[in-house]
């Protein structure tokens, strides 16, 4: 069915674009029109179009105090024993206050930006045996030794280590 381009439509989907929290997709379903219709609207009037974004921010604004309401003031959420309820415990949202602290204060999210997890990775290169994989790995064993002890290298220690090559040399 289409919506036809009145002052009424438009009221009616300023209205139900507030209710779905400005969702454009749900509004279009409660208005029983096509997403593809109201997003013509959008682009073929300007008068339209600023004013359903000025209904969607109004719409946000209900999620935004959701978020709040999460974040700060919490939801009791129950306490279960043996498959009964038997009580509730006041649960908060740190991440959507983080978020929300992001959005809205300036420059915390510049602020945080430098307090991420540094990792470091030492990868040895891949092993096609696994007699390869042993050797790699006793160098690897013999140079951090070196780097700890600041000694020369004796290969000695490692001449009479045989490397399994198979689960029949083991049993």
């Amino acid at each position: 069915m289409a919506l036809p381009r009145t002052e009424a439509a438009l009221e009616a989907i300023e209205r139900a674009v507030c209710e779905a929290n400005g969702d454009l997709r749900k509004a279009a379903a409660v208005l029983q029109i096509n997403l593809y219709e109201l997003h013509q609207w959008l682009h073929a009037d300007p008068e339209a179009a600023s004013r359903i974004k000025a209904a969607q921010l109004v719409g946000w604004s209900a999620l935004e105090t959701e978020a709040y309401r999460r974040a700060v003031l919490g939801h009791d959420e129950p306490v279960y024993h043996k498959g009964y309820v038997v009580g509730h415990r006041k649960v908060y949202s740190d991440g959507l206050l983080q978020t929300m602290l992001k959005a809205r204060v300036p420059g915390y999210a510049a602020e945080d930006a430098g307090h991420g997890v540094t990792v470091n990775v030492n990868l040895m290169p891949r092993a096609t045996s696994y007699e390869e994989w042993l050797e790699q790995k006793g160098q690897s064993a013999l140079q951090l030794e070196h780097k700890q002890d600041n000694e020369p290298i004796v290969d000695a220690e490692y001449e009479d280590v045989t490397p399994v090559t198979g689960l029949r040399d083991v049993l």
